[in-house]
């Protein structure tokens, strides 16, 4: 399966829409075990996730560059709950 595959399949089954903020503009598709160190996960849909291009950028750069091993779908599911904890602070985090 090629990158585009897996990606028009990973944004179909998520309805086209941001699963952290629900924009449905400048999607992209995140592997939520990262390709390079999970080649076997690479082109599974289910490790895939659909995000705008904004909560793409916060998970890496904001939150993901604390930490310096491989990315999982555990660290997502912080981010995520880390994301409902300051829903109030919408602001703070730029979504």
């Amino acid at each position: 399966m090629s990158y585009y595959k897996w990606r028009k399949l990973v944004l179909k089954r998520d309805k086209k829409t941001c699963q952290v903020c629900g924009k449905k503009t400048n999607l992209q598709a995140h592997h939520l075990f990262d390709r390079t160190h999970y080649p076997n996960k690479k082109f599974k849909v289910d490790n895939g996730i659909t995000l705008c291009s904004k909560c793409h950028r916060v998970f890496h750069t904001d939150y993901k560059k604390h930490f310096k091993d491989k990315c999982t779908k555990y660290d997502f599911d912080n981010f995520l709950r880390i994301i409902e904890y300051v829903k109030g602070f919408k602001c703070m985090l730029k979504i």
